[in-house]
């Protein structure tokens, strides 16, 4: 409906002001609020290898951490849960083709629809990541665990779950 009425609105404003293809909208220009000294730090924050830039957890805040400091709230997040365990040989690609082949032999015997083991099948497996969110409304809370499984091999089979 919306779209609707725009194509609408579009068309007769063609028609009022007689548009042509040549004809331009004039923008208004954009100006910069920030001086030249404001980007220049903005820059040397983004650079620093020394420095880690993350959302926070609520609120839409950017939090700026040392790199030490948040490896080592990563570290003590993955040691303190019971809930993580070092694997020894993580090998996404490995684990995909024996998905892979699961599936194949299952669609095979008609077990699975086509269309569906097309889809489960991992096209480029890769390794889960783990990062954390920092907290900054907690005191003594740093992060909240993320594991982000976006393209490992069990990513769309979970999503049947």
């Amino acid at each position: 409906m919306t779209f609707l009425y725009h194509l609408v609105t579009l068309r007769y404003l063609a028609y009022l002001t007689a548009w042509s293809p040549s004809y331009q909208i004039q923008r208004s220009r954009v100006h910069n609020n920030l001086s030249n000294d404001d980007w220049a730090l903005i820059n040397n924050i983004k650079k620093n290898p020394n420095l880690i830039i993350k959302p926070a957890d609520k609120g839409g805040a950017l939090v700026i951490m040392d790199q030490d400091k948040y490896r080592e709230e990563c570290m003590h997040q993955l040691q303190a849960c019971r809930h993580y365990r070092r694997l020894i040989n993580d090998q996404p690609q490995e684990v995909g083709d024996k998905v892979a082949k699961y599936l194949r032999t299952c669609k095979v015997n008609k077990e699975i629809h086509s269309r569906i083991t097309d889809y489960l099948i991992p096209k480029a497996p890769r390794k889960a990541l783990f990062y954390i969110l920092p907290k900054i409304h907690k005191v003594n809370n740093l992060g909240h665990r993320i594991i982000s499984a976006n393209e490992c091999p069990m990513e769309k089979n979970l999503s049947l779950c």
